[in-house]
């Protein structure tokens, strides 16, 4: 599986892989980490826009496929994409 976060602003990230909790600090660009998991396992991907202006998307991939995708708009700070890994 593959997360990817693209901003033009500043985010904090969040992310779990295999049941482990992850948050990483990130200004601006592309951002991106790739594991092996398990299949029925959950995943979670959280990004929070803390600079003005600009989008954040976010991005899940599984066997380099896009699964699902969220980008804020001029309301959301906050997006996430959360579920459990395909079979």
């Amino acid at each position: 599986m593959k997360y990817r976060v693209v901003s033009k602003t500043s985010c904090e990230i969040g992310y779990s892989v295999n049941n482990k909790w992850f948050n990483e600090s990130q200004t601006t660009g592309d951002w991106s980490k790739s594991y092996r998991v398990k299949k029925g396992s959950p995943f979670h991907l959280a990004a929070f826009k803390t600079g003005p202006f600009f989008d954040v998307t976010i991005l899940v991939y599984f066997d380099g496929d896009l699964y699902a995708t969220s980008k804020t708009d001029d309301t959301a700070d906050l997006i996430e994409i959360k579920g459990t890994v395909p079979e």
